[in-house]
Parts: structure tokens; C-alpha cells; sequence
């Protein structure tokens, strides 16, 4: 029930729910604030529409920042797991390196001893060259 009225034909008092007991017709109020309402309820949507098209853009920024953050994380973790190859491989390559410089260290002796070999047979040989004179 939107009115109700005492007496026939205008309404001499009329009571209305959200408006009360008024003297005459409560109808041109009525309007009135059904018409206000309306025109907020419109604003209301008109706002609410944007902040749905904004919501909207902010929902597909955060989709790209997370498909580009999970590709982050799969070259990151291809990384780690490259991490963890050298991290096993290093006690290898250090003993591979290890024996590299003990074969080196051994080499550069027998260097040195027949560098000291040559240096004797040189002196011993130059004195029984004769020189020749051209």
C-alpha cells in the first residue's frame, strides 16, 4: 500500500510511510523524493560504472604483473638449479684443478733438470769446438 487517506474525492490528511501524516496529498513530496532517489541511484551507478572500468583495468595490470612475475620465477629457478650444478661440479673441478697444478709443479722440475743439463753439456762442449775463421 503506497497512501492512505481520509475523505472522498482530495485528500484532506494523508499518511505515508518514510513521509508521515501530511495535510492534503502526500503525492507531489512522494514524486518528488522518488525522483531525487532516482537521480542518485543513477550517480550511484554512473560511479559505480567507472570504478568497475578502473577495477577492471587494475584486474588486467595485476594479471600481466603476475604472468610476468611467473616468468621471473621459472628463470629464476632455472638459475637455482644452475646454482646447484656448479655447486655440485665444484668439488670435482677443484680436485681436477688440484691435480693440474701438482702435474704442472712436476713438469716445471724436469724443466728445470734438463735446463740444468743443457747448461753443463754446453759447457762441456764449447770448449772442444774450434773455432773457424771465414
Amino acid at each position: 500500500m503506497e497512501q492512505f487517506a481520509v475523505g472522498f474525492g482530495h485528500a484532506i490528511v494523508s499518511w505515508r510511510k518514510g513521509l508521515g501524516f501530511r495535510w492534503g496529498s502526500s503525492t507531489k513530496e512522494y514524486e518528488k523524493r522518488a525522483r531525487e532517489h532516482s537521480e542518485t541511484l543513477q550517480v550511484r551507478l554512473k560511479s559505480a560504472q567507472v570504478g568497475l572500468k578502473s577495477a577492471d583495468k587494475h584486474t588486467r595490470r595485476l594479471e600481466q604483473a603476475n604472468a610476468r612475475g611467473d616468468q621471473q620465477l621459472k628463470v629464476l629457478q632455472g638459475r637455482l638449479e644452475d646454482v646447484d650444478h656448479l655447486r655440485r661440479a665444484l668439488p670435482v673441478t677443484d680436485r681436477a684443478l688440484s691435480m693440474a697444478r701438482d702435474q704442472l709443479m712436476a713438469i716445471e722440475a724436469k724443466l728445470d733438470i734438463l735446463e740444468g743439463a743443457a747448461n753443463v753439456l754446453d759447457l762441456r762442449t764449447r770448449g772442444h769446438v774450434t773455432p773457424t775463421s771465414g
